[in-house]
């Protein structure tokens, strides 16, 4: 039965709680079923050469055969086409074990197919306990649950006096663990936004960053890491979504000059698979793969930076073996408009003791949180409305010419967002054309595409560039 419980430094009542507790409860089981109950694979079948079983070789990593699924494999041969049924087992890189009800000599398959929803990971897992523990009445809020969930009536947010003095003691920086020369030339909302980063004043604690396509976001975050380390701060932690989110923030780091970091990264994720995308990282020797967790103290001796996936941060070694060596006093959240408010549950409950500083950075106008589509109220921290007006906009962009900035600025950022004035596509140059395409979308794969009539020659003239 829930036991409602006295918040200690706010007013809401065990109504206020219990809506919370239901809505992170819904989403998680929302997105839960988002899942597919049923895939379809690219593999090919070979020979086990260690029994008479057979393997299957996944030819992608996004729709790769899982363990633990039952398999359907239609298959043909000279008497016919029939269905052969079994399990899957342990992976290996691409291989996959599978124990199958007959054999499968002779015989072209010609499909496979699995069936079950892919199992809990371990922040989903915490997640869950999380809230279990909230109605049990055993669980603390925390600072960081309570101000981005349930904060003060007039919306005002308030933290630990405590929080004013330092955690930890700061290490001294090396003269050679930044490079000067390396330091970048930031515009006047980039360095808002590092400012901000870089502050203790309790207002910006938590620190909300909107950088629509080419304003620099990636040189904001490393700007960010090369003062942080000139001013001897470390315990930065730098987390995204994706592994190829954080695989950039360590090129940019590599290319800023700044290699006192360590990336992590799952092996299931890297063996086989993604190898390449770390030939930069691996050349200076930064990468401690999952396999590794458990012997990985002395590699992380002096290192004052951390990069890896925000779902990393549930790994039972991140707490037992990297945070003691490592603290997360401050966080860095790139891709945080595509991340579901209920995953910083775990982060912001487990390393309360130390984590002072969170930045979020993202652009809410681009990719929104897995599910919005389908269901308005998923949120990430850029909906919510009492943090919402925190946000710092990085208002010049790069990447577009102006004429394509221009059009952008008015129909997305309500004319807010600027373009680089020295950008080499002039306007003496039409750099953008609209072409209506006859047709419909259909159904291409996991995705859709247009039915497209010719038009690719007006690429090849003036009109289009």
């Amino acid at each position: 039965m829930f036991r409602c419980f006295q918040l200690t430094s706010l007013s809401n009542d065990c109504n206020q709680l219990l809506n919370v507790i239901a809505k992170l409860s819904i989403d998680a089981l929302r997105l839960d079923l988002q899942k597919p109950t049923e895939a379809s694979h690219e593999v090919a079948l070979v020979p086990d050469v260690h029994s008479k079983d057979h393997q299957l070789k996944s030819q992608n990593f996004r729709n790769r055969v899982r363990r633990n699924k039952h398999v359907h494999i239609a298959v043909t041969n000279e008497t016919g086409d029939y269905r052969v049924h079994g399990t899957v087992g342990s992976t290996f890189k691409q291989l996959t074990q599978l124990q199958v009800e007959r054999g499968l000599e002779g015989v072209t398959v010609t499909k496979v197919i699995t069936t079950g929803r892919t199992d809990s990971t371990h922040a989903e897992a915490q997640r869950a306990a999380f809230v279990l523990r909230l109605l049990q009445g055993s669980q603390e809020l925390g600072p960081w649950v309570q101000n981005v969930w349930l904060p003060a009536d007039d919306g005002l947010i308030s933290w630990p006096e405590e929080w004013l003095e330092s955690v930890t003691p700061p290490l001294t920086p090396s003269p050679s663990e930044i490079d000067q020369s390396q330091l970048q030339t930031l515009n006047a909302s980039q360095q808002e936004a590092v400012n901000t980063m870089l502050s203790t004043n309790s207002d910006h604690h938590i620190t909300i960053i909107q950088g629509p396509p080419g304003t620099g976001k990636t040189s904001v975050i490393a700007s960010y890491v090369q003062f942080s380390i000139s001013s001897g701060r470390t315990g930065i932690w730098l987390v995204a979504q994706s592994n190829v989110a954080v695989k950039n923030i360590a090129e940019k780091l590599i290319k800023v000059g700044f290699f006192n970091w360590r990336l992590l990264v799952s092996q299931e994720y890297y063996d086989g698979w993604h190898e390449h995308q770390y030939d930069k990282v691996q050349k200076h020797k930064n990468l401690i793969g999952s396999s590794s967790f458990k012997h990985a103290k002395k590699q992380l001796q002096g290192v004052p930076v951390i990069l890896c996936t925000l779902d990393m941060l549930a790994n039972p070694h991140i707490l037992s073996v990297f945070t003691p060596v490592v603290p997360i006093n401050s966080l860095v959240v790139d891709e945080a408009s595509q991340i579901e408010i209920g995953n910083y549950l775990i982060p912001f409950s487990t390393f309360q003791g130390t984590l002072r500083k969170v930045c979020f950075i993202g652009d809410d106008k681009q990719l929104p949180p897995f599910g919005q589509e389908e269901f308005e109220d998923i949120q990430s921290i850029f909906e919510v409305e009492h943090l919402n007006k925190k946000v710092i906009f990085l208002d010049t962009q790069y990447r577009m010419p102006p004429q394509i900035g221009r059009f952008i600025s008015a129909a997305v950022y309500d004319s807010k967002l600027e373009s680089n004035p020295l950008h080499p596509v002039k306007d003496t140059k039409i750099a953008c054309k609209f072409i209506n395409v006859v047709g419909k979308e259909r159904n291409h794969q996991d995705s859709y595409q247009a039915q497209f009539i010719s038009f690719l020659h007006l690429l090849n003239t003036d009109h289009v560039s």
